[in-house]
């Protein structure tokens, strides 16, 4: 493993505003952990903490009460309630959303267990069990507090078997609102102030909706980056709880092995809509005018095609020997661009058969492919009903989706 997952803490020097306090996202973990799995020589990712946008978890919070007694009467096992309230919460049939894989899944068996997957274009998202696991190891393993960067801290993290990195799982709390007494503010080594949950409550939330206290499992998600993944073939997912610290490579310490379990990628409906004529955005640092080509929608994602001239420079790094100088001004012109694509899908909004509208959701990455780049937002624990799309609003143009 060629970077510590401490480093996915890291939100980067000059970058942060220090005195600025944003709503904690827990998408924004996945962010981080993408980065980290794509390694080094990725293409450059956004960070969150310079966007004004935010993005929220909308989800029943009555499931829980709804799934505790009727499919305990019913006989079903852990595996197969936790599959129903996820196909309810991401409205998979109200959507009709046929890209959703739901695996087999009736025996309360120990170790790692898959329930469902969906390929969001840019990696094929998983849902899966882990038990046994006892109460005290629920809980955040410190993207919360960040406090001592050299304490210990345990992950539940996911390996492609045959490749290298791990990437840390994560929760899909039910229910993601604070009051006000439940916040604090932390300050980060950065200089970065960082308004939270605190830990108790996070635990609370935690407990209450990914956490089966009678048969001790606990509900988690993940993510495989679709180059990891040929499509229908099979690899192996293993699951481990590890203890990391920040000191070599050798400072971890396994605490258990769930096992394996064989994962084959699924296929992504996506319906593309290119734009007769080309809309403008606005780079206000450069003064740089970029494209907007065309839209892609699937039942995960809102993606936009773009094109501009100083595209390519943002997926190069400044080479080795370049000076303190040109190191600072590719950093500041691809914070511009970053900018400048928040600012544009910001404004953008998906319309709906029914007149109802909603705006497109935050980015979470991009990628480049025949001179254009596709920004890729995210819709979290939310699907898309692609036949309800009747148009979408961008550049303060609205452009019929057929």
């Amino acid at each position: 493993m060629k970077e510590k997952i401490s480093q996915l803490f890291d939100y980067g020097d000059g970058i942060a505003v220090p005195g600025q306090a944003p709503a904690f996202d827990p998408g924004e973990i996945k962010e981080l952990t993408m980065q980290m799995i794509h390694g080094e020589h990725a293409a450059p990712k956004r960070v969150r903490a310079v966007r004004c946008a935010s993005r929220t978890l909308l989800i029943a919070a009555i499931l829980a009460s709804l799934f505790s007694v009727t499919a305990l009467a019913a006989g079903l096992s852990i595996h197969q309630r936790r599959q129903a309230e996820l196909r309810e919460r991401k409205q998979i049939d109200a959507h009709q959303v046929t890209d959703y894989v739901e695996f087999d899944a009736a025996e309360d068996a120990a170790g790692v267990t898959l329930l469902s997957t969906i390929n969001d274009g840019a990696e094929q998202v998983v849902y899966l069990n882990l038990s046994p696991v006892e109460a005290d190891e629920v809980y955040d393993p410190g993207m919360l507090r960040m406090l001592d960067p050299q304490e210990a801290r345990r992950y539940y993290l996911l390996e492609v078997e045959g490749t290298e990195g791990y990437g840390m799982l994560e929760y899909t709390p039910t229910d993601w609102d604070f009051p006000p007494e439940e916040m604090e503010t932390v300050t980060l080594e950065s200089g970065y102030v960082l308004e939270q949950p605190t830990p108790e409550a996070m635990h609370r939330k935690l407990m209450a909706s990914c956490y089966d206290e009678q048969s001790k499992t606990l509900t988690l998600k993940g993510y495989v980056p679709a180059d990891r993944l040929t499509q229908g073939e099979a690899v192996r997912l293993h699951v481990v709880l590890m203890e990391m610290g920040n000191g070599p490579d050798d400072d971890r310490r396994l605490i258990r092995d769930f096992g394996t379990v064989e994962l084959t990628s699924t296929q992504q409906t996506v319906k593309t809509v290119r734009f007769d004529t080309p809309l403008l955005f606005r780079n206000e640092e450069t003064g740089e005018t970029g494209e907007v080509l065309g839209v892609e929608l699937s039942y995960e994602s809102v993606s936009w095609l773009v094109r501009y001239d100083s595209m390519m420079e943002l997926c190069t790094r400044p080479a080795d020997d370049a000076t303190e100088e040109e190191k600072q001004a590719h950093a500041r012109l691809v914070q511009s661009w970053l900018q400048a694509q928040d600012t544009l899908v910001q404004n953008a909004k998906l319309n709906f058969a029914d007149g109802s509208s909603m705006n497109a959701p935050g980015l979470l990455g991009s990628s480049y492919a025949d001179g254009e780049e596709k920004l890729i937002g995210g819709l979290g624990e939310r699907t898309l009903d692609l036949n309800a799309v009747v148009s979408v609003t961008v550049c303060g143009e609205t452009i019929p989706i057929p």
